[in-house]
């Protein structure tokens, strides 16, 4: 499969609530750290490994702006986000919970936790997922809750 295309469009009735799915096998590197870092977060422990050891968290890491990117990347890549989306107008809740390194492979496991038809427009809907991200040491990393926005299928409106 090309990077994020679907031999059918994503849409509202694609997910149901409690839906479950894992993917994604995303490596970290030092230089893309130190690249958005330099850019968008330029904090000495994203910048420097020894300045890092000295920091609060006392590792070289990614951002946790960087993180939330790495999670649509992977979305994306997964075909889960396609031409067919209509955006996340809204994140509920993130959560950072252990550095992200590099070297470290990231997965996603995604849980669809509720839908909802849109009042103004019933041709699309809402839906809230959870996406909690791991390394390959299975360690809770971060935790985002947002809302995506899709259109129902034409024989559902």
């Amino acid at each position: 499969m090309e990077r994020g295309v679907r031999k059918t469009p994503v849409t509202w009735d694609s997910f149901h609530e409690g839906d479950v799915s894992e993917f994604g096998d995303r490596l970290i590197t030092k230089e893309e750290i130190i690249d958005f870092a330099s850019v968008y977060d330029p904090q000495p422990f994203h910048l420097d490994e020894e300045a890092a050891k000295e920091s609060l968290l006392g590792t070289f890491c990614a951002s946790g702006w960087h993180n939330c990117t790495f999670v649509t990347s992977m979305l994306y890549e997964a075909g889960l986000i396609d031409t067919e989306t209509l955006g996340f107008p809204q994140i509920k809740e993130t959560r950072w919970m252990k550095p992200v390194c590099p070297g470290y492979r990231l997965r996603i496991k995604q849980t669809c936790l509720s839908k909802t038809v849109s009042e103004a427009d019933p041709s699309i809907g809402t839906i809230e997922f959870r996406y909690d991200v791991f390394n390959q040491h299975n360690d809770q990393l971060m935790r985002m809750d947002r809302i995506l926005t899709l259109p129902i299928d034409s024989g559902r409106a």
